[in-house]
């Protein structure tokens, strides 16, 4: 803690502050404060760059937690694709019994792995804007005592939509080589 002497003297030095070489204010902000003050005094230019640094790391974690939840997600919609065309074995076996190529069943495997990753998206998008709203408008209010500026940039929500789908297609293939690969007549036997 500074005394009222110590926030004097650094009072005095202020009107220079506004017109000054950064160094020289330093400098004389150091030279005010006398040697029995431990003072920090660092530029504000540096210490942007010094936030930005610790942010830009921040967000390599968050970088790294979004690749993790892609690959989590790719595997559940694998998983849960395989799943189901061995659940329906029977009915893909039907399809394929009455007609159906094995190219019409890939498509129809993929198609429903396009639509899991379109809904999954769009429900993951409308819960991130909701998340975002709590984050701002509640938790840095209450917690830090200050929010910032709320923006949504469409364009962001359009291509995570987009590359969701084309992975949850993608992820889709797997499953849907499987399904067309059942030979009719064995798998309605054995179901």
């Amino acid at each position: 803690m500074i005394n009222q002497d110590q926030f004097n003297r650094i009072a005095r030095v202020m009107p220079i502050l506004r017109r000054a070489d950064p160094a020289a204010v330093r400098a004389r902000v150091l030279a005010r404060a006398g040697p029995d003050l431990v003072l920090g005094v660092v530029p504000n230019h540096t210490l942007r760059e010094r936030a930005l640094k610790v942010f830009d790391q921040t967000f390599q974690i968050t970088w790294a937690l979004q690749g993790i939840a892609v690959l989590v997600a790719v595997l559940g919609v694998i998983g849960t694709l395989t799943a189901l065309v061995l659940q329906r074995g029977r009915e893909l076996a039907v399809l394929r019994a009455i007609g159906a190529r094995r190219r019409q069943i890939e498509a129809m495997i993929v198609t429903e792995s396009v639509w899991i990753g379109a809904i999954g998206s769009l429900l993951g998008c409308a819960c991130g804007v909701c998340l975002a709203l709590i984050l701002v408008h509640v938790i840095n209010r209450e917690f830090f005592g200050w929010t910032i500026r709320f923006a949504l940039d469409p364009w962001l929500f359009v291509q995570a939509v987009a590359l969701v789908i084309a992975t949850a297609a993608l992820a889709g293939l797997v499953p849907a080589r499987l399904a067309a690969r059942r030979v009719a007549p064995e798998a309605m036997r054995s179901e």
